[in-house]
């Protein structure tokens, strides 16, 4: 949060043309020049796929789309002037021309004026827009809400348009912004502590002007609160499921982000750090992108030197953002498909520390807006979330030391979702006591300042009255699943041995064995002891890696001789089968957990000779 100004620097022109492979690594590409396949292409042995020029469609035109989800709402439309008609003059022509603009750059540009005037008809006047507009309370453009900050982008008139058709001015209504904000508060800043919660939540809660919120940042809040936000409130604001209402503010912040509204660097970089929470593995524009955008965002203004140029001298704040950059960089790391991004040396941030989280108490109208149980009265539960936080990044340096030890690039990227992806691969080479370093450092990072954050049931299993006791319970199961999640990322090399290699210590090889399946079982009861209390929903995406890392490690013991040791092993994996279904609702990396896992099961039970409906439930 707050005003900064621009960051003057030269930028360089962008290629013409460009592959699918450079454009997902965010490199240059010299496709226009040395002609395909490309450099880079060449160099890492992938196919190099150069996009159409023109958009393609795999649902059919925008047109064809529209008109089969409002069909049927226009029975009456022959018997109706067209709605450009009750519109004055000057309007018309520039509705008009939005849309041929709008119809030429998605394929239309060959479309009748009949065909352009069915684009209008279904844009301006469905009735699906006319409902969700009813829910919505008010467009920014009109005297409410002062809160929202005006763009000094100079936009066209077109652009504006643009953005109103895409739903980008539009407010939640209040009931609807309350609980938006509560979850974000919940389930987002307290993990990754990017802006200034109590000058955001005093700028809407004033909303006199004085102070101001970028409406960029804003839909990005209002964005990442949704996967937390319970189902029956978003069915009760018109949509049908988690997924269009998250395509519904992610088209609202793309259509800010594609006209260039904001133009100050600070947004930018909290906005697309917001974008990366968004859980989409198989879109091209993913977690790694926006993170990749993030993380130059705040290179270019000097964060990861320490010098913030854009904070008003607020360290706090841009240390606050540089480590949660961070922190979200080693957690798609453990994920085992990108490697580590930052590398240790290339930043000179020092770590986090309470005095970098401003703890006070908030101004008593912001409970009016958020409720009183949100922690933000309260210094010691702020401290006691900042205190998680601090140990999240500072086990994410460990991480980032883990995976430079045990992993490598893969050199020949794999094809995910019809384009090449970088992965990492196991290298084999750490001995038993790299192993035990690096389990005494994880045991440090868990016991930072305090032992009361370390998971234990007992401790965790105290009534939970209010919301700020769900909070901590949900930070504490979070941390304690990055923990479970790194370990087993530290002993998963060693256990299978390496073929044609005489170099396998065994003695290694069955302490991994032991340790990975002792972790494994830790992740299931903790997230089976949060489902008992009805909480497992409102944990984060890490909980799916975590479970899924978990069901490997299970199922790569089904195998054993001993019978009773084969069946628990089965059963822990429909534990984690079942949790990983549970999520899938909220996660799209559970969903695809759950078709990973099953196709695994079923070449399992190929092998071993044993029905599938005994590995899965």
């Amino acid at each position: 949060m707050g005003s900064s100004s621009e960051v003057q620097r030269k930028c360089r022109r962008r290629s013409s043309r460009v592959c699918q492979y450079c454009q997902r690594r965010k490199v240059r590409c010299d496709l226009a020049v040395h002609g395909s396949p490309c450099t880079n292409c060449s160099h890492f042995g992938v196919e190099c796929v150069v996009p159409a020029k023109t958009w393609k469609f795999e649902n059919g035109s925008p047109l064809q789309i529209l008109e089969t989800q409002f069909q049927g709402c226009y029975e009456d439309k022959e018997k109706s002037p067209s709605p450009i008609a009750f519109l004055p003059a000057w309007e018309a022509a520039e509705v008009e021309g939005l849309f041929k603009s709008i119809a030429n750059s998605e394929g239309h540009a060959g479309g009748s004026k009949d065909e352009t005037a069915k684009l209008q008809d279904h844009m301006l006047f469905s009735p699906p827009v006319i409902k969700e507009w009813a829910f919505f309370g008010y467009l920014i453009d009109e005297p409410k809400p002062e809160f929202i900050q005006r763009s000094s982008a100079n936009l066209e008139t077109h652009e504006i348009q643009y953005l109103r058709v895409k739903g980008a001015l539009l407010i939640p209504n209040e009931e609807f912004l309350r609980e938006l904000l509560r979850a974000f508060i919940q389930r987002v800043y307290y993990v990754y502590p990017i802006l200034n919660i109590f000058d955001f939540l005093s700028a809407i809660v004033s909303d006199d002007g004085r102070h101001s919120v970028s409406l960029l940042l804003f839909q990005g809040v209002m964005l990442s609160a949704i996967p937390y936000v319970s189902l029956d409130r978003l069915v009760a604001e018109g949509f049908y499921s988690r997924k269009q209402a998250q395509d519904a503010f992610l088209q609202r912040v793309m259509a800010l982000y594609n006209v260039g509204y904001e133009t100050e660097q600070l947004p930018m970089i909290q906005t697309s750090l917001l974008l990366s929470l968004t859980d989409d593995p198989t879109a091209v524009k993913d977690s790694w992108h926006w993170l990749g955008l993030s993380l130059s965002f705040a290179q270019a203004v000097n964060f990861h030197l320490d010098t913030p140029e854009n904070c008003k001298g607020d360290k706090g704040l841009s240390r606050r953002i540089w480590w949660s950059i961070f922190t979200r960089d080693r957690k798609l790391a453990l994920g085992m498909k990108y490697p580590c991004r930052i590398r240790d040396d290339t930043y000179q941030v020092p770590m986090l520390a309470l005095d970098d989280f401003g703890l006070h108490c908030g101004d008593p109208a912001i409970s009016w807006l958020v409720g009183q149980d949100m922690g933000l009265q309260d210094t010691d539960y702020q401290k006691k979330a900042a205190l998680i936080s601090i140990q999240s990044a500072a086990m994410s340096v460990v991480i980032g030391e883990i995976l430079m030890l045990q992993y490598a690039s893969s050199p020949r990227p794999f094809s995910i979702g019809g384009l090449p992806s970088a992965t990492i691969i196991p290298r084999r080479t750490a001995t038993r006591q790299d192993i035990q370093l690096y389990e005494h450092k994880l045991a440090l990072c868990i016991k930072y300042e305090s032992t009361e954050f370390q998971w234990t049931e007992a401790k965790a299993s105290h009534q939970l009255d209010t919301s700020e006791d769900e909070t901590l319970l949900l930070l504490q199961a979070e941390l304690s699943l990055m923990h479970l999640t790194t370990s087993m990322a530290l002993y998963r090399p060693q256990i299978w041995p390496v073929q044609n290699s005489g170099s396998t210590d065994s003695d290694l090889q069955a302490y991994s064995q032991y340790q990975a399946r002792l972790v494994a079982s830790k992740v299931l009861e903790i997230c089976n002891f949060v489902q008992g209390k009805g909480l497992f929903s409102r944990l984060s995406h890490i909980t799916a890696t975590s479970v899924h890392q978990a069901a490997l490690i299970h199922l790569s013991f089904v195998n054993s001789a001993d019978a009773v040791e084969q069946m628990l092993n089965f059963n822990k994996f429909n534990q984690c089968f079942r949790l990983l279904k549970d999520m899938d609702d909220t996660h799209m990396t559970a969903k695809l957990g759950v078709i990973l896992l099953d196709s695994i099961a079923q070449k399992v039970a190929l092998i071993q000779g044993t029905s599938l409906q005994a590995l899965l439930p």
